[in-house]
């Protein structure tokens, strides 16, 4: 049987039994049988999606395919599907244009139109029950100003689209809570956006924003915001007023300082901050009591400020590639940081409250310049992973034995020999011996003289 009449049958049957919902993504039509048309009260449709394989096909192809589906054209007839709730053309890449009848089905309150090719869309002002849009990568270069009228929408996906402006009217969908933006081609938001006062998550990456309208820190019900890979040297000081914001990502933005006001947002739960130009961070950090993650990897940071120490509740801290020659004592305090990587700094010593945290997991102290390692060491416990690579150490303390835990150690040279920063250790405590759940130990053997 093929492909067509496998979905015809499968028509056939929605029909006699009067089934709401119909999905024909798997049998790669190249155009909407008729049969469909007449199936007037179904109120889901699929011709497209994530996953063409049926949910209890578990096999490695259903999870490594990637769907392209083929149809050519949808017929003015998908108007007379007026019960319709749900409709997924996503992933049809032939599909460039939508009939005028879209706008019949009043009914609609999710449509998705992802990744076809869609380079307009038709009035759709009508569909005053939408709840979700979905028209990311599409050709969409302009959206309609008549999108105030999608009064009930909550989930706007314009990702990977030319839109290059958005119109002012967006301020209008009053039930908006997700928005996404990311790599739209955007060169400035209206302000209208800080009308949008059920916003939950805003995405911004990848846009060419350098500034950002004042308007933007009104939205006291953010809890999400990407402002990533913009060029944004500067962040306003009214970023206060985002009392609930949980998770601010602001990667790649060229951002030298960081407003100390940032210390109001008691809701912050992780804060990434790196591939920046910052050089200090604000005393006021400290402040920031909720925060679980917070990742500097790739700035100038010189130094960091005691207060730090007062992030009882941060658990991943991402200091990688900076310019520290020091950490403050506080760091000790910190009792549930459970990730901390250090990696590529200027480091020669480690003060003696550093072996006070005993929740660590996870630590990387490799390519720096450490001369020792204190026998404190021994007290992280709780250490599955411990890289010491290319520092100048001469020798690991026997306390090292104590790590039960410890699943990864690094005690290696990078491979370029133009790397100053070297480990000569000739010889390894025989306690070493100890560490039983030890699967990956990294040696340069040339040098090792002694074995345990």
């Amino acid at each position: 049987m093929n492909k067509v009449a496998e979905a015809k049958r499968q028509i056939a049957i929605v029909k006699a039994k009067r089934l709401s919902d119909l999905d024909l993504r798997r049998f790669g039509l190249i155009e909407i049988p008729i049969e469909v048309f007449e199936l007037e009260w179904i109120e889901s449709l699929v011709l497209g999606g994530e996953n063409a394989f049926s949910s209890d096909d578990n096999s490695e192809k259903s999870l490594l395919y990637t769907p392209i589906y083929n149809l050519r054209v949808v017929p003015p007839e998908i108007g007379k599907l007026k019960n319709l709730k749900k409709l997924n053309l996503s992933y049809n890449n032939y599909i460039f244009e939508l009939p005028d009848s879209i706008s019949d089905l009043t009914n609609l309150e999710i449509l998705n139109l992802r990744s076809t090719n869609l380079r307009k869309l038709p009035e759709i002002s009508h569909l005053k029950k939408l709840r979700s849009l979905d028209l990311s990568d599409t050709n969409l270069d302009h959206f309609p100003k008549t999108i105030n009228f999608l009064e009930n929408l909550q989930d706007l996906n314009l990702r990977y689209t030319n839109l290059g402006s958005l119109p002012y009217e967006i301020g209008q969908l009053k039930k908006l809570k997700n928005l996404d933006l990311f790599s739209s081609n955007l060169n400035e938001i209206p302000a209208t956006i800080g009308q949008l006062e059920n916003l939950r998550s805003l995405d911004l990456r990848s846009n060419h924003l350098t500034v950002l309208p004042k308007e933007l820190w009104q939205l006291k019900n953010l809890v999400n915001l990407d402002l990533s890979e913009n060029n944004l040297r500067n962040l306003s000081s009214d970023i206060g007023q985002l009392l609930n914001l949980e998770k601010f990502q602001l990667r790649f933005t060229a951002l030298e300082r960081i407003p100390h006001e940032v210390s109001q947002l008691e809701n912050l739960r992780s804060l990434d901050l790196r591939s920046n130009h910052l050089t200090t961070l604000p005393n006021s950090v400290g402040d920031l009591k909720s925060l679980q993650s917070l990742d500097l990897r790739s700035n100038n940071l010189n130094s960091l400020p005691k207060d730090i120490g007062r992030l009882g509740n941060l658990e991943g801290l991402d200091l990688c590639s900076n310019n520290l020659k020091e950490i403050p004592a506080t760091i000790g305090q910190l009792e549930n940081l459970r990730s901390l990587d250090l990696r590529s700094n200027h480091l020669t010593a480690l003060p003696k409250d550093f072996w006070k945290l005993k929740n660590l997991k996870d630590l990387d102290l490799s390519d720096n310049n450490l001369r020792e390692i204190h026998i404190a060491i021994g007290e992280l416990r709780n250490l599955e992973g411990l890289d010491l690579c290319s520092n100048n150490l001469k020798e690991i303390p026997a306390t090292i034995g104590q790590l039960e835990n410890l699943r990864s150690l690094n005690l290696a040279n990078l491979n370029s020999k133009e790397k100053q920063n070297q480990n000569r250790i000739r010889s390894l405590p025989s306690t070493i011996l100890k560490l039983k759940n030890l699967r990956n130990l990294g040696l340069d053997l040339d040098v090792i003289e002694t074995p345990p």
